[in-house]
This record gives C-alpha cells, sequence and structure tokens, in this order.
C-alpha cells in the first residue's frame, strides 16, 4: 500500500512539474513573440519614414576648454578664466545618415520629438516625449503595449534638447535591441569604433560626441537636471567625465548641451547603464 501511494504521489508531482515547465515555456514563447512583433513595427516605421544620405561635415575647430573650478572661487570657471585651446581642425567622416520624414512619422504618433541612430549597431529608433516616464516603458510607437516600449525623453525635459542635459530612456532588450548596445562602452574597443551617436529632429541633424559612459544606481548624480550655476554645471561634467569606463581627451564647456542615454544594467540590482555625450550639429551635406 504503502509502495503504490508513493508511485502516485511519484505520478503527480511529475505532473505538477510538467504543467510548470508547460507553462513558464509558454510564457517565454509568447514574451519573445511580444519582443519579435515588436522589432517588426520599428523595422517597418524605420521602412517608412526614413531613407539614407551621404554626410560629409566640415572640419570643426577644437572647443574651448574649462578650467577644473576650484569650488572657494567661482570665478575659475567663467569663458574668460578658462585656458584657450590650441586652434586645430578635427576630422569628421561621411555617414550614412537617416533622413527623416517628421510629417508622416508624428501622424503615427504626436509625441515624437527625434530619432536616435548609432552607426553600425541596432539603434535606429524614433524618439518621443510624453506626459510621464511611465507610459512608454511598455508602448510601442504605434500606441500597442508591448514590452519593448519606446525610447523617450524624460518627462521634465524639453523637448527641443535645449537643456543642459536631456535623458533618454531605453530597455536594454536581451535580443541587442532597443538601447542594448549602449552597454557595449564599457569597453574602449567598441568606443573607438562607435564614438559617435546622431540625433536627427526638425531642427536639424546633431551628433552626440561621447564623452562618459559607466554603470550606476538609478538615483546617481548622472540623472541631474538642475544646474544652479556654471560653477556647478562644470562641476557635474568633471564628476561624470571621471566615472567613464572608456578614455577619451575631450575638452567641454560650459555652453555644451548633454544628453544622457540611459538603459539598464544588470551587474547589482536596480543597476543602470549610461551613455553622457555633447550635442553638436552636423554642419555640412554632401551628395545626393
Amino acid at each position: 500500500m504503502k509502495e503504490r501511494l508513493l508511485k502516485l504521489l511519484a505520478v503527480v508531482l511529475a505532473g505538477i512539474l510538467t504543467g510548470i515547465a508547460a507553462y513558464y515555456g509558454w510564457k517565454a514563447l509568447r514574451q519573445e513573440k511580444e519582443y519579435q512583433e515588436g522589432d517588426k513595427v520599428y523595422e517597418e516605421v524605420a521602412q517608412t519614414v526614413t531613407w539614407r544620405d551621404i554626410y560629409e561635415e566640415a572640419p570643426a575647430l577644437r572647443p574651448e576648454p574649462f578650467r577644473v573650478p576650484d569650488p572657494d572661487d567661482p570665478e575659475t570657471v567663467s569663458p574668460s578664466a578658462a585656458p584657450q585651446a590650441e586652434a586645430g581642425e578635427l576630422p569628421r567622416p561621411a555617414v550614412d545618415l537617416p533622413q527623416v520624414n517628421f510629417d508622416m512619422l508624428e501622424e503615427m504618433n504626436g509625441d515624437v520629438v527625434a530619432w536616435l541612430y548609432c552607426p553600425d549597431t541596432a539603434i535606429n529608433y524614433p524618439v518621443v516625449k510624453g506626459r510621464d516616464n511611465s507610459y512608454y516603458l511598455d508602448h510601442l510607437i504605434d500606441g500597442t503595449e508591448n514590452s519593448n516600449g519606446t525610447l523617450f525623453v524624460d518627462y521634465r525635459n524639453r523637448g527641443d534638447f535645449s537643456d543642459r542635459n536631456t535623458l533618454i530612456y531605453g530597455h536594454h532588450m536581451q535580443s541587442g535591441r532597443m538601447l542594448a548596445a549602449l552597454t557595449e562602452y564599457e569597453f574602449q574597443d567598441f568606443y573607438d569604433a562607435h564614438p559617435l551617436i546622431y540625433l536627427i529632429s526638425r531642427s536639424g541633424s546633431f551628433r552626440i560626441e561621447l564623452f562618459s559612459a559607466y554603470t550606476t544606481e538609478a538615483a546617481s548624480s548622472a540623472y541631474a537636471l538642475d544646474f544652479s550655476s556654471d560653477t556647478q554645471f562644470v562641476v557635474w561634467l568633471r564628476e561624470i567625465a571621471a566615472k567613464s569606463d572608456f578614455q577619451t581627451n575631450m575638452q567641454l564647456s560650459t555652453k555644451d548641451r548633454i544628453i544622457t542615454l540611459s538603459t539598464c544594467a544588470y551587474s547589482f540590482e536596480d543597476a543602470r547603464f549610461v551613455v553622457h555625450g555633447r550635442l553638436v550639429p552636423v554642419e555640412e551635406r554632401s551628395g545626393d
């Protein structure tokens, strides 16, 4: 009797475990299908509203640097007190830059403010600005509920990227989609091959010249939006530049507008990976 009972229990337990495995397998397949549907939407949007044009920018002068500020001497960060950079030209390579039909894109979604593109990566997406920082975490550009979400600007920012620090958020998808590629900036070789990300808006095309990337907490100073003075802004620039996983000789100034791209990281609970760059207009186009 006891042996029969043990066999029955084993059969029941096996059935339960099989059911659990089947449930999680179904859930994983459903999630994968959802991700694929989201990817398809963005691929179709890109094919519909963008086309490519070769841009070759005019050489740019090296920027005026800032002096490391002395907290007891605010004058050290004034533009007149900053040492002058040696004049010189920095070459800008040609890039196959997306051109965007914003009329068509805004018909799909009136929250659209820009398009983000990083050559030779999966980053090639519209950017929106909503009324909060929640809706676009799980809604596509067309309003469909989907875990891919949409790249979005922090609702507290202006939509024209004129703030000293504009935050753009996006998911880190296991498929490598959305902003997953940002975490590759942990490595110097990846930065050397991808030093620029491009932002296209109605007002023009811009390059984001990257100068820092690192893993941080969700509540870190990387997400600062309010700067009461030039001194505070430069102290912040110095702080985020010092944290970078890659090295660059870029010099910044109090006039720079910073774009901070943020995605999830998995090295500790609630970790984030951020990439900082300054926004600079694309200066000259050549080609058809």
